[in-house]
């Protein structure tokens, strides 16, 4: 209850003070709600519906994409799980004492934090999703490697924490940026993350059940259900990041070329199925 009180105060004052929209901030001027509103509708369209759009729900939940991505968020919340419920375990496993475990299981969130963000950043500069959740997830494995193949190097091991809780948390912002980006329509936006954050948890209740204390501080099948699932995340990641680059590379010779940057678009009929658009890869 106390662990969850931060994050409780946290949201309720979000929720005073965020607004729903640029255009309803009350923090900036005419101008830059209109310049905001504008830079918002560029990775968007433009539009006509209110409320809720049907169609755009229908599109989100019939998207093969949608349902894959999702699994690809399912293995992450694995490594999450596994990490916040058993990080202090798995470092008193190296040979400290409770108070001890719990002071060196601080240190790898912290890089986690530095890392996450900067990571995010440059994959928003390079516009480049697919090929960083990659890398990520690549960290995280090496860091399941070391513990699921050196059992006597303490150092080895705290090294390996480091590299699964960095692959495990910088994950998150790519992947719901990446889902974000490449679903024009809000209302298929908000149903594509309402999917990943619901079949994205389904995993993290395995995480629960193989880690069993008579097991430590081997755990062969916790860090091996976690490499796994791993594997199959980069897999994944770098499907689908050929599947988006070879499909802008389809759409640009059917349509002569890539918009204009800037150019106003309306999607609403097909969404990212649209003339026009393109994925993020």
């Amino acid at each position: 209850m106390i662990e969850g009180l931060p994050s409780f105060l946290l949201a309720v004052l979000v929720f005073i003070f965020l607004p729903s929209l640029p255009s309803k901030s009350r923090y900036l001027n005419e101008t830059e709600r209109a310049l905001e509103m504008k830079r918002l509708n560029l990775d968007s369209l433009n539009e006509t519906t209110k409320g809720i759009d049907w169609q755009g729900v229908k599109r989100a939940l019939t998207d093969p994409k949608a349902w894959i991505i999702s699994i690809l968020y399912s293995c992450m919340n694995l490594t999450l799980g596994s990490v916040s419920g058993f990080l202090p375990t798995i470092i008193k496993s190296l040979g400290y004492s409770n108070a001890d475990a719990q002071l060196y299981s601080v240190p790898p969130y912290a890089v986690a934090l530095v890392f996450m963000t900067s990571v995010a950043a440059i994959s928003d500069r390079q516009k480049s999703r697919g090929l960083f959740v990659a890398l990520v997830f690549a960290i995280s494995s090496v860091g399941w490697i070391l513990l699921l193949t050196v059992v006597g190097n303490q150092r080895a091991r705290y090294f390996a924490t480091f590299c699964v809780v960095i692959g495990g948390y910088a994950a998150i912002p790519l992947i719901m940026a990446w889902v974000s980006n490449n679903c024009p329509s809000q209302s298929q936006r908000a149903t594509n993350l309402g999917m990943l954050n619901s079949i994205g948890q389904c995993l993290s209740i395995l995480a629960a059940f193989i880690f069993p204390t008579p097991e430590g501080p081997t755990w062969r099948k916790g860090f091996g259900v976690n490499l796994a699932f791993n594997l199959l995340a980069i897999i994944i990641a770098l499907s689908l990041t050929a599947y988006f680059r070879m499909e802008n590379r389809r759409r640009d010779q059917r349509e002569g070329g890539r918009p204009p940057a800037g150019t106003p678009q309306n999607f609403q009929e097909k969404y990212d199925l649209s003339p026009g658009f393109r994925y993020t890869p």
